[in-house]
Parts: C-alpha cells; sequence; structure tokens
C-alpha cells in the first residue's frame, strides 16, 4: 500500500501540472462559461481521476499478462494488441479532455475538440518523449523492462522529484512557446469555427488515435531496454512519430488560416459588391418616360455598369458599358470609367464629344492597359430625338413601327486603348412607345452546359415575342429566359440591361 501511495501521489501532481498547463491554454484559446475557481477545480478533478485509471489500468494489464502468460506467448503479438488497456485509457483520457471543454467553455464543438486534442498532443510531447529522455539521463540508464534505475532503486522521493520539475519545466516552456507564437493565431481560428472545418477537425482525431495506438502497442515489442541502443532507438522512434503528428496540427493549422483568410476575402468581397450595387442609379420616376435595369456580375463584382441620369430639366443621359477583364481590377477601372463618362456627358455637348473626352481621361495613367466598350445616348425629352455615339460596344435594340430591330452604327474603338480617337454622333427621332434596349455580351454570350451561346437570334425573337409588357417586366421575362437558356452552367460574363420605354 505504501508502495502504491508513493507511486499515485508523484504521479497525481504531474497530472495535475500537467492539466494546469492545459487549462491555462484552454482558457487562453476557448471562452469559459464558469469561473476561474470552478473551471481549475474541475479540470483538477479530472486529473485525479485520470491517475487513478492510469495507475489501475497498468496494474491491470500487469496482472493481466501474469495470469495469461502462455495464452499471450502462444498466440502472439496480435492478442495481445487488442486486449492492450492502455489503449483504452489514452481513449478515457482525450473523452474525459472533451467532457471537461464541453462543460466548461462555450465555443463551437469543433473548436473544443481541436484544443483538447491540441493539448493532448501538445503536452504528450513533453510527457512521453522529453521527460523520459531526462529521467533516463538523470537516473544513469533503464533496466530490462524500462524501468528506470531510480524506481527500481526504491528511490521514489528523488525519481518523482525529477519527473515533476521536468514536467514544470517543459510545460512552462511549451506554454510560453504558445503564449508568445500560437496563441494569436488560435484566436484568430476561433473566426473560422463558424466555417466548415469538419475535415480540420478530423485531421486531430486521425493523429491522436495513431499516437495512442503507437505508444501502446510498442510494449509488446520485444526491447531490450536494458541495451541503450534499444532505449533510445524507442525514444527515436517517439520522436519520429511525435514530428508527425504535430507535422498533421502544422498542416490542419495553416489550412484553417487559409480558411480564415478565404472568409475574409470573401467579406471584403461583398461589401465591395455592395457598394459597387449602390452606385448604381435608382430608377428615375418620370410621365414622359420608364426605366428598368438590372446588373449581375459573373464573380463576387463586376466589369459592367450601367448608368442614367438627367443632364437637365429635358435631357436625359444613357449609358452602359463593360470593362475588360474581371474582379476587383475590373470593377476599380469600371468605378473610374462610369466617372469619367457621367462628368463628361453633364457638359451637354454631345455624346460624341463626351466619349472623346473621357477616354483621354481613362488613357492617362492606364499603365494596367484596361479598356471598356461603352455605348452612351442622351434623349431630347421634348423633342422625343435620340443622339448616341458607340464605343466598341454590342448594338442596341430598337422597338420602332412596331418590331424589335438592331441599331446597328459604325463603332469606334473602345475606350482607354488609344489618345488620338473622335467618336462620331448619330441621331434619330422616336415617338411614343419606342423601347431602347442596351446591355452587355454576358447576354448574348451566355452559355449553356454544352457550350452553346444565347446569341443574337435567340435575343431578337425574344423581344419579338414579347412586346406587350411594361419595361420592367420585360427585363424580369428576359432575365428568365437566359437563365433558363443556361441552367446549371456556370455564368460566363457579368449580364447587365437597360430597358427605356418613350411615354
Amino acid at each position: 500500500m505504501t508502495d502504491l501511495l508513493l507511486q499515485y501521489i508523484p504521479e497525481m501532481l504531474k497530472w495535475v501540472v500537467s492539466y494546469m498547463f492545459a487549462v491555462k491554454i484552454y482558457g487562453m484559446t476557448l471562452e469559459r462559461k464558469y469561473s476561474k475557481k470552478i473551471t481549475i477545480l474541475v479540470w483538477f478533478l479530472i486529473a485525479a481521476v485520470l491517475t487513478v485509471v492510469g495507475q489501475y489500468t497498468a496494474l491491470a494489464q500487469h496482472t493481466l499478462y501474469a495470469q495469461y502468460e502462455e495464452f499471450f506467448a502462444t498466440h502472439g503479438y496480435i492478442i495481445n494488441s487488442i486486449v492492450n488497456l492502455q489503449l483504452a485509457s489514452f481513449i478515457l483520457q482525450v473523452l474525459l479532455m472533451l467532457a471537461g471543454a464541453n462543460i466548461l467553455y462555450a465555443d463551437k464543438g469543433r473548436m473544443k475538440i481541436f484544443v483538447s486534442f491540441m493539448c493532448y498532443m501538445y503536452f504528450s510531447l513533453a510527457y512521453d518523449f522529453l521527460i523520459p529522455i531526462v529521467m533516463a539521463v538523470c537516473s544513469g540508464g533503464v533496466d530490462s523492462e524500462g524501468m528506470f534505475l531510480l524506481y527500481t532503486e526504491k528511490n521514489y522521493f528523488v525519481c518523482y522529484a525529477v519527473d515533476i520539475m521536468a514536467t514544470c519545466v517543459f510545460g512552462s516552456l511549451l506554454y510560453i512557446l504558445y503564449q508568445k507564437k500560437l496563441h494569436s493565431y488560435f484566436c484568430e481560428i476561433r473566426k473560422v469555427a463558424a466555417l466548415n472545418g469538419k475535415a480540420f477537425v478530423a485531421i486531430p482525431v486521425i493523429t491522436y488515435f495513431l499516437y495512442s495506438i503507437y505508444i501502446s502497442y510498442t510494449v509488446n515489442l520485444e526491447l531490450d531496454y536494458s541495451y541503450e541502443n534499444d532505449f533510445y532507438h524507442f525514444i527515436m522512434l517517439m520522436g519520429i512519430m511525435l514530428s508527425m503528428m504535430l507535422l498533421m496540427y502544422i498542416f490542419a493549422f495553416y489550412g484553417m488560416m487559409m480558411m480564415l483568410q478565404n472568409a475574409n476575402i470573401e467579406a471584403e468581397l461583398s461589401v465591395a459588391a455592395k457598394i459597387q450595387l449602390d452606385a448604381l442609379p435608382d430608377i428615375i420616376e418620370e410621365e414622359r418616360f420608364q426605366l428598368a435595369a438590372m446588373m449581375e456580375p459573373a464573380k463576387a463584382i463586376g466589369g459592367d455598369f450601367y448608368d442614367f441620369f438627367m443632364i437637365d430639366d429635358n435631357h436625359l443621359a444613357l449609358g452602359i458599358s463593360d470593362v475588360s477583364g474581371k474582379g476587383v481590377s475590373a470593377a476599380l477601372f469600371m468605378m473610374e470609367s462610369k466617372a469619367a463618362i457621367k462628368s463628361c456627358a453633364m457638359w451637354d455637348a454631345g455624346t460624341a464629344i463626351a466619349l472623346t473626352n473621357a477616354n483621354l481621361q481613362l488613357c492617362e495613367n492606364n499603365k494596367e492597359k484596361m479598356f471598356v466598350t461603352s455605348f452612351l445616348a442622351i434623349f431630347d425629352l421634348e423633342t422625343k430625338e435620340l443622339s448616341f455615339a458607340n464605343a466598341g460596344h454590342n448594338y442596341p435594340l430598337l422597338y420602332h413601327d412596331g418590331k424589335w430591330d438592331w441599331l446597328k452604327t459604325k463603332p469606334k474603338l473602345f475606350l482607354a486603348a488609344r489618345k488620338k480617337i473622335r467618336y462620331e454622333e448619330t441621331t434619330m427621332q422616336l415617338s411614343s412607345g419606342d423601347m431602347l434596349l442596351l446591355y452587355t455580351d454576358g447576354l448574348t454570350e451566355a452559355m449553356d452546359p454544352d457550350n452553346q451561346q444565347y446569341g443574337n437570334d435567340r435575343l431578337e425573337h425574344f423581344l419579338n415575342s414579347h412586346e406587350n409588357h411594361d419595361v420592367k417586366q420585360l427585363i424580369d421575362m428576359l432575365y428568365q429566359d437566359v437563365k433558363d437558356f443556361v441552367r446549371d452552367a456556370e455564368p460566363s460574363d457579368d449580364l447587365t440591361m437597360l430597358l427605356m420605354k418613350v411615354v
């Protein structure tokens, strides 16, 4: 009984010391539900339970082998492995840690799992690898059963003093490493708990069970620890195994950080997309015309835009443009193009002069060699005269005399390509009931799963089949027809439409 107490009490102290370091890591990483005192008390009780389980599991293992020595010797290594109670002890340890984390902390379940397994693997580096080396050196070696010589000489006090001191030293070093280097990263990982982190949680779980199986079953290897080479071969193998586990943790950790970075980027893109949509004009309510418009980017943010605004009480400007490229760069150039075209059009000098001046502005400092196609029209509300200029953009469609037809002009080069270019203006007379549809190539070049394009013919046929609708209904129906055509195919380009009807 005295020998058992001499083994049990120092062993419990070592578990308590290890768990106190684990509690510090839990407290730094997760959000506590209860006070610090209650949290420490619960972890102390878990450490005590684990100490009892560990001691009596080891005792039961030795008793079982002693009683059935001939049976195990006959059936060999596989049967030894199956009835290895130490593996059951390891499983119980991590289950108690998970139970403690689930009771005491308020974070997401996957985060509790990740931190629990991380703590166990973290201190296994000290408990099962670094400390045995120190103990072997301090005790002068091991006997043939792998026991440190200090134990066999019944010098429990010195042995456990060295053991506990080594636990404190290595635990402190690992805790400081976590506090200084890893804590801030793991606090960031807490944000990933709201994401799909299931794949990353599987990595620490798998590494833990591989590690437990390795430690448990190495006792069945016929190593003679009294030989120095065998003992240090064992230590080396443990070091390799722990290194592999830690590397897997590092991969999981950086994978989570990549998820977090992607989540931050997506959040920023979402804000940018909202800003981009907010920059589009609100529909103007006017008795002399009707307007409807829509824009759907192929990615989070796009390079298309439409615009309409009153130059004065009697002149309405309509514009649509398509910037080269996709994503952030296209969106930034889109905002610049929108501002340049609008500022030039507001001078009321005509569409050709407006596009010519806008082209000069966009050519300046265009180091990325981006360009933008654009169609600009100005509608005189008194005379119903429409003037327009085309900078390399798709031909609009005009509903006139009861039929939709292409408004073909000689398109000039797109904007921001070359400074010395002058655009030409065309004028025509409209009447009540006429409609003008501006769009980008994301409409006619929309592709179905078989890579067939929506095309000009289908667009013209659809419009001529749906004449008697107001502008909002017509835009919605056209958009739905494109979606029905595309089905499940990924959008290849931004889709933008602007429709004006003369009242």
